[in-house]
């Protein structure tokens, strides 16, 4: 857990000083590693989680904590997903516009 903490500050320093230096194709870049990080650690969790529930080995309150974390975690890597498009799409002057670029969803 504690190398886990470790990798995500290393990762997310860097894109926190590229953006305030107003790189952005460097902070996108930054961004896209970031998440690709959190969903395979996700991803990684979840199969252990599933590893898990036949064994037996773990409490039923704590694997229903971890699918509880999980289930968060997913739903932030999700908004954060989209928030980015939905955000320039925004900001490149096409507010309002369909853009061919970008997932709509309905409201």
């Amino acid at each position: 857990m504690v190398a886990a903490r470790w990798s995500l500050s290393f990762l997310l320093i860097p894109t926190v000083i590229s953006y305030r230096a107003g790189r952005h194709r460097l902070n996108r870049l930054l961004g896209y590693i970031v998440s690709t990080v959190i969903t395979l650690a996700l991803v990684l969790s979840l199969a252990l989680l599933i590893r898990a529930l036949p064994t037996r080995v773990e409490p039923a309150p704590a694997l229903l904590q971890s699918a509880g974390a999980l289930w968060l975690a997913n739903i932030l890597v999700f908004a954060f997903g989209t928030g980015d498009s939905t955000q320039e799409a925004r900001t490149d002057g096409t507010a309002g516009r369909p853009h061919g670029r970008f997932v709509l969803f309905p409201k």
